[in-house]
């Protein structure tokens, strides 16, 4: 309606940063992520779990994720299908098998949803589903595998605290409660941060120094970041150069709503 202005938009802009973004001075060498077995059945779900950490953490490093309830791959029978044949393995790969494939041609968003759930060769991804999918399913598509209660009993989270735990062994790890937000690259990688969703963000008039609920900002390799991811949360996947000839591009949520609706179209 023209009647803000650019200090209101700046102003809103520190006010954004305050609440949604925290800055860490360690990368994290391995993150845990725990998601909630009666909302996430499917990768095509609980990878959120990638999109969100994979810029805390460190190259060569690990991302565990403990999902009791992931049964499958894709909601729909056609892209847990794609999701099987092709797997998460990359986006150089799968651009290349995009031009010549009918089958990823027809579903472009589980496309997209391939290359985000990808580490790009920087980091391990590690999977504890439900033992509705088996070792073999799991390292199929590109990630490792480990037993889901086992790792339940390792990570216990009637035990964690939120911020650095150390475990009995000496590892040192960060619990965050209800993560929703990006995390973001550290001081030496350029910072790329984006906002914790509004729907889910209680109003304060006080601002985070530190919070392991919202955007991180890394440096070198250092320690374990436990995570439990629940609701809508965002990260942006990394990427690689462009391909030298133009092509039709996978993209995925386009024009659609922050909801559980979308998410599942997959």
């Amino acid at each position: 309606d023209g009647s803000r202005t650019a200090w209101d938009e700046a102003k809103a802009a520190r006010l954004s940063r305050e609440q949604n973004i925290t800055v860490f001075d360690k990368s994290v060498k391995k993150m845990v992520a725990v998601m909630q077995p009666d909302e996430f059945r499917a990768t095509w779900v609980a990878n959120k779990a990638v999109y969100r950490t994979r810029m805390a953490i460190a190259d060569g490093g690990e991302l565990l994720i403990i999902a009791p309830g992931v049964e499958r791959f894709g909601e729909q029978p056609e892209v847990d299908a794609l999701i099987r044949k092709y797997g998460y393995k990359g986006t150089a790969r799968t651009l290349a098998l995009y031009k010549t494939e009918a089958d990823m041609q027809a579903i472009p968003h589980g496309v997209a949803h391939l290359i985000h759930g990808s580490s790009e060769g920087r980091f391990t991804i590690t999977y504890a589903p439900g033992p509705k999918i088996g070792k073999e399913e799991i390292e199929q598509v590109g990630y490792q595998y480990a037993d889901a209660m086992e790792m339940q009993r390792r990570y216990d989270p009637a035990v964690m605290k939120e911020g650095w735990n150390t475990m009995p062994d000496g590892e040192k790890l960060e619990w965050a409660l209800r993560t929703a937000g990006t995390v973001s690259a550290n001081a030496t990688r350029p910072a790329a941060v984006s906002a914790r969703p509004s729907h889910w963000r209680r109003p304060t008039g006080k601002p985070k120094t530190r919070s392991a609920i919202t955007p991180i900002s890394t440096m070198p390799p250092a320690s374990t970041t436990w995570t439990r991811l629940s609701g809508a949360s965002a990260i942006a996947a990394t990427c690689s150069s462009h391909a030298t000839a133009a092509i039709s591009m996978p993209i995925a949520n386009q024009r659609t709503r922050n909801s559980a609706r979308p998410e599942r179209q997959g």
